[in-house]
């Protein structure tokens, strides 16, 4: 079975309704739930932790009106995401940006691999936890206020945040955090990640992962950066999933009842991701379009294994010289039984061992970085 979250953030006093109705509309005409993390009060710039400029979601009824709809039809169910979306007075200026080339997610400039950023942007992190909680307490009163309705779902804005921001947010009741990549995980409340961003990629990526026995997903985007390429991408997906009988999609507070087994492989699937993070930094390769959490603990048990292999060999010996020694010694091996016949007339069966097992371990060696070097994708 194959369970998926769909996840839309940054809806807000700024979106234009009239845009965020299609992706709504698209969801409602095959009945599959969305998860829409709803910004409270919307500061103009993000990026800016000066700026004092801010616009509350009851200043665009439309959008209210809208949101209220596609919620009580049960098409959409409202997350909080933050509180006004700013960088705090922690994170970097904009020159201090401007100067590092490239810097992941400012213009769409990524580096080679998938750095794991400390001074990123975050509206939470390294806030003291008396402030953070007042954020989330004043925002998630307000929505509810609005909606009418209980939040039980948080979504970090630049899904950063310290383990402060989780203690506030079991204190204010919530139940489930929609993260991203190499989450902060906690025992008080359900952390999911594995998210996938790349909405053109959205139709191969529920066709290879229709393939997996029982694997979880979170597909998410920003509705106010969805083209009508991407528009198209989302329909197709959309329409695959509901065809599907191996499909199951998920509303975000449903999933601690519904897969208790997530938060069980929670910590396995943080190994795997930051293991592979370090053989991506090894080798230089990019990471992976495709992020999923398997729940099946076995499957870590094999890919954190082979991980661990492939990251010591490649640090101190190299895969290179592993196969030219284990070929060499196979040469050796094999000569020295070739002249233990001529002179004897039989092969000492130490030989024969000795060509099998080395011969065995070359092509281990060769395999393993084949398999992990060249693959496009985790499995």
């Amino acid at each position: 079975m194959l369970y998926i979250l769909f996840r839309n953030d940054d809806p807000c006093a700024l979106s234009n309704p009239a845009h965020e109705r299609r992706i709504f509309e698209l969801f409602e005409k095959y009945n599959i739930p969305l998860l829409t993390a709803v910004i409270p009060r919307i500061v103009s710039d993000p990026h800016n932790s000066e700026l004092d400029e801010y616009h509350w979601l009851h200043e665009n009824p439309a959008m209210i009106e809208l949101l209220q709809e596609f919620h009580t039809k049960g098409i959409t169910e409202i997350a909080l995401h933050g509180y006004v979306h700013q960088t705090n007075r922690f994170r970097p200026t904009q020159q201090d940006i401007d100067g590092l080339e490239p810097f992941q997610g400012i213009d769409r400039k990524w580096l080679p691999y998938a750095p794991i950023i400390k001074n990123s942007y975050s509206e939470f992190e390294e806030l003291p936890i008396e402030e953070q909680h007042q954020k989330i307490i004043t925002g998630k009163e307000y929505l509810e206020g609005i909606f009418n309705t209980r939040l039980e779902s948080f979504v970090f804005p630049w899904n950063t945040y310290d383990k402060n921001s989780l203690q506030a947010l079991t204190e204010a009741g919530f139940k489930v955090v929609a993260a991203g990549f190499n989450p902060l995980l906690s025992k008080d409340i359900d952390v999911i990640g594995s998210y996938n961003w790349d909405v053109s990629e959205y139709p191969l990526m529920v066709k290879h992962f229709c393939k997996y026995k029982n694997v979880f997903i979170q597909m998410g985007f920003h509705s106010w950066m969805v083209n009508e390429n991407e528009i198209e991408a989302l329909d197709k997906t959309l329409q695959l999933v509901h065809e599907r009988q191996n499909i199951l999609c998920l509303n975000a507070s449903d999933i601690p009842k519904i897969l208790p087994e997530l938060k069980r492989v929670a910590e396995l699937s943080q190994k795997k991701e930051n293991l592979f993070h370090k053989i991506n930094v090894q080798i230089n390769r990019v990471g992976p379009k495709r992020r999923q959490c398997d729940l099946r603990p076995r499957y870590y048990v094999k890919h954190i294994g082979l991980g661990t292999l492939f990251l010591f060999i490649s640090k101190h010996i190299g895969f290179n010289k592993l196969f030219l020694l284990c070929l060499m010694t196979m040469i050796a091996a094999i000569a020295a039984g070739l002249i233990g016949y001529f002179k004897n007339g039989t092969i000492h069966v130490i030989y024969f061992l000795s060509v099998i097992i080395l011969g065995g371990i070359a092509s281990m060696s060769f395999c393993i970085l084949q398999r992990l070097r060249l693959m496009r994708y985790y499995s």
